[in-house]
């Protein structure tokens, strides 16, 4: 079975190939313009699959261009064919530049691969070619060199040094101690192992591994303790507290408990230090980087600047509540991922938020109804970038009228605020006038 699909493209006039000929300072050698071609050549096969059995009805694809009799005008074209049942395939081409791609099922999922990738091919050509898979079976060991319980295992080809993350990349489950994972090609693989937990204390970590054949490979996930705790501004322990060091392909993270205490488990290397406190209003600091080459105590105190006060109508000097207060030394975007300070004013106005001293922060203050009304936008506006982007936009774009409509008093942003030492201020927002119906 085969089928033809056709594309047009335009073969460049002679003269501007001698001009680009004359550019290039490098005459046109006699083989330059092979390209174009009137012969046929005969490509044929067999195909196994990852059993070593006949590849039935394998697609197999040719693309590839053809040429007018002036060599003018040429025609992108698909040639495409089906493995029989003995996984034997043929397909009449062009002959010059050949890429030819085979497509098939299996047990393990659905595959494309090259038989051919751009060779010049002159006279007819056999290649068999075989599906292969490589099984690595893999052992995860944890603190104390004890089997780690759970986990997972994400895995996918080199990218040259580069590390991807997120959804739709091939992963597996860590099951006391062991997994296994497939893959299809030889070559380097990055294998991103992490515990069930990412807030354990125990180590993730990334490692490029070359895969040439069927492997056994042994990971730890063990390291060097780094243990302390971590109290506010008046010396009291903070519970909750999230304490993460990040290296190169390797961090750690740990909640702290009832007591403030942390526990993080590090392989020799250098850290960037980060403690996020459960409050939002108290803005999470960042530390240089260190080295941990033996287990060690930290501690860590997080002092601040402490700003309260209340939010208050401009006109008639009665508290507002529940008005939105963002504290951001970058953008809004840094401090919704992290980097800033977040709280409420509460029933009779007030709010309390402590941050990093000798910053320099904007302020951000919003009518809840207004957030809430852009985050119930965007809860049914989930899906693809492009869509997303599409509603983001319109949002930014009905922000006046959003807030003409919902809002009990006039957003603010407050550029430049320094954060000397404690202070006690009151933010003041304009009242949103509303018609009355019918005046």
């Amino acid at each position: 079975m085969r089928r033809n699909r056709t594309l047009r493209a335009i073969r460049p006039l002679p003269s501007i190939v001698a001009l680009l000929a004359v550019m290039v300072i490098t005459p046109a050698a006699d083989g330059d313009w092979r390209a174009c071609t009137h012969e046929l050549i005969e490509l044929t096969g067999s195909v196994k699959d990852i059993d070593g059995n006949p590849a039935r009805n394998a697609r197999v694809s040719w693309y590839g261009t053809v040429w007018d009799a002036d060599c003018r005008v040429g025609q992108g074209r698909s040639i495409e064919a089906s493995t029989d049942s003995a996984g034997v395939y043929h397909l009449s081409v062009p002959a010059g530049s050949v890429s030819l791609w085979i497509e098939t099922s299996d047990r393990i999922g659905s595959t494309r691969e090259a038989i051919f990738a751009g060779e010049d091919l002159r006279t007819s050509t056999r290649r068999d070619y075989a599906f292969r898979i490589f099984r690595i079976e893999g052992r995860v060991l944890g603190p104390g060199g004890i089997p780690l319980a759970h986990g997972r295992v994400q895995f996918y080809p080199d990218p040259g040094g580069a590390l991807m993350c997120g959804t739709g990349l091939p992963e597996t489950s860590i099951i006391e101690g062991t997994f296994t994972a497939i893959v299809r090609h030889p070559g380097s693989y990055v294998f991103g192992l992490s515990p069930a937990s990412m807030d354990s204390g125990i180590c993730t970590m990334s490692q490029i591994v070359p895969i040439r054949a069927d492997t056994t490979i042994t990971f730890s996930l063990d390291g060097h303790v780094v243990e302390g705790d971590v109290r506010d501004r008046v010396g009291q322990p903070m519970v909750g507290a999230r304490v993460e060091a990040r290296g190169f392909r390797i961090g750690s993270a740990d909640l702290t408990d009832s007591l403030g205490r942390y526990r993080l488990y590090l392989p020799q290397a250098g850290y960037r230090w980060t403690v996020t406190p459960k409050e939002r209003w108290i803005q999470p600091r960042s530390y240089d980087r260190d080295s941990v080459s033996t287990s060690r105590r930290r501690d860590f105190v997080i002092a601040g600047a402490a700003w309260s006060g209340r939010v208050r109508n401009a006109s008639t000097g009665e508290p507002v509540d529940s008005v939105e207060i963002f504290g951001y030394s970058g953008t809004m975007e840094s401090a919704s991922y992290g980097d800033g300070i977040f709280c409420w004013s509460g029933p009779d106005g007030r709010f309390h938020f402590v941050v990093r001293p000798g910053a320099t922060f904007d302020v951000m203050l919003r009518d809840y109804r207004v957030g809430s009304v852009r985050r119930k936008l965007r809860a049914f506006g989930r899906g693809d970038g492009d869509d997303r982007q599409r509603l983001r936009d319109y949002i930014n774009a009905q922000e006046d009228q959003i807030e003409r409509e919902y809002a009990r008093v006039r957003a603010r942003v407050i550029k430049g605020m320094r954060a000397g030492g404690d202070s006690t201020f009151d933010f003041t927002l304009d009242p949103v006038s509303r018609k009355t119906p019918g005046r």
